[in-house]
């Protein structure tokens, strides 16, 4: 993640793009596109590729943990539906409680 930790956030991005044209079941590139979106403030994004990661991994920790401090993060609720919720205050802030 050199790019994205250098703030070349879409240069970041074009390069996980390419990454999932040649191997679409890699859900290690979707979670690093996901900490890149996050990054660069695209939460919905975010949530997108951690989804997608969970989608080919269901059980990977690393994704789960960055998607819930994702939407434990209050700031990110305004941007996120409950379907992207996994957390309850996220829940409670978006409406769904």
């Amino acid at each position: 993640m050199a790019l994205s930790d250098l703030g070349q956030y879409q240069q970041a991005i074009a390069n996980y793009e390419e990454a999932i044209e040649l191997d679409p079941n890699d859900s290690i590139t979707y979670n690093n596109k996901g900490i890149t979106h996050s990054k660069q403030g695209n939460f919905k994004a975010a949530v997108t590729s951690y989804n997608r990661a969970l989608n080919i991994n269901p059980n990977d920790s690393t994704t789960l943990t960055n998607k819930g401090n994702l939407t434990h993060t209050p700031q990110t609720h305004k941007t996120l539906t409950l379907r992207d919720c996994i957390s309850r205050e996220c829940f409670i802030s978006v409406g769904g409680l």
